[in-house]
C-alpha cells in the first residue's frame, strides 16, 4: 500500500542518524517547535487560572494576552509543518533516484 512504502520511505530517513546529519532535521524541528507551543499555552491556561483564583487581574489578563499570541504561533506552525514535512520528503525521494 502507499501508506507502507511512505513509511518505509520515513524508516528509512532515520537510517544513519548517528552516522551523518538527519536528513529530517527541519521536520524534527518542526515537530519539536509545534508540541512546545502547546506546552506553553497549557501552562499560560494554568498560570491565568491560578492568577484569577487569587484575584490577580493583570497577570491574568497578561497570560491572556500571551496565549493569544502562542495560539497564534501553533497555527502558524500547524498550517506550514505539512509543507515541510512534503518538501522535505519529496526532496528526499528525488535525491534518491
Amino acid at each position: 500500500s502507499s501508506i507502507k512504502s511512505g513509511m518505509s520511505k520515513l524508516g528509512g530517513m532515520f537510517e544513519g542518524m548517528m552516522s551523518k546529519p538527519a536528513k529530517d532535521t527541519l521536520i524534527k524541528n518542526g515537530l519539536m517547535d509545534y508540541s512546545a507551543e502547546h506546552f506553553e499555552i497549557a501552562s499560560y491556561r494554568a498560570l491565568m487560572t491560578a492568577a484569577q483564583d487569587m484575584g490577580d487581574d493583570t497577570t491574568a489578563e497578561m497570560c491572556q494576552q500571551i496565549i493569544r499570541d502562542e495560539e497564534r504561533m501553533a497555527k502558524f506552525l500547524e498550517e506550514n509543518l505539512p509543507i515541510v514535512v512534503h518538501e522535505t520528503v519529496t526532496r528526499e525521494a528525488t535525491a534518491d533516484d
